[in-house]
């Protein structure tokens, strides 16, 4: 996102301090909507909800935990020596009932820093149409 949002100001004639103001706001875009992505992705295996993923059966849905991926919400959650397949499959159901509410908080405190990131991007946005007017198109795509 952030090479994607400088080339684009570089492209429509921005300056150097523009067009880093937008590779910034990019890469704060960006960052946002991946920890977005990733508790989305937690969340809608957690809740057994395969409608979330279009097109796409139970049995084949590709997550970032069954890949044994490590994103923010599930190393938010992680205990120490404990590994996520034995904690989302143990015997002991007490302790799966408690690593799955670490995980839902892992999930929560994940949007909530996805939040920070999407202020940030509005701030500084909001900077850089202080010093120039944006297209409304623009506003609207970024939802800022």
């Amino acid at each position: 996102m952030r090479l994607a949002c400088k080339l684009g100001a570089l492209c429509a004639g921005a300056d150097e301090l523009a067009s880093e103001d937008f590779s910034e706001l990019g890469e704060l875009l960006g960052i946002a909507h991946q920890l977005d992505n990733d508790a989305h992705d937690l969340y809608y295996l957690l809740q057994g909800e395969t409608s979330a993923v279009p097109f796409v059966k139970a049995e084949i849905v590709k997550t970032d935990l069954v890949r044994q991926k490590k994103t923010l919400p599930v190393v938010l959650a992680a205990r120490a020596n404990s590994s996520l397949q034995e904690a989302l499959a143990p015997v002991d159901k007490e302790n799966k009932e408690e690593y799955l509410h670490a995980l839902h908080e892992g999930i929560i405190a994940t949007w909530g820093i996805c939040l920070l990131y999407r202020e940030r991007a509005g701030e500084r946005l909001r900077r850089i149409e202080a010093r120039r007017s944006l297209a409304p198109a623009l506003l609207f795509l970024l939802e800022l």
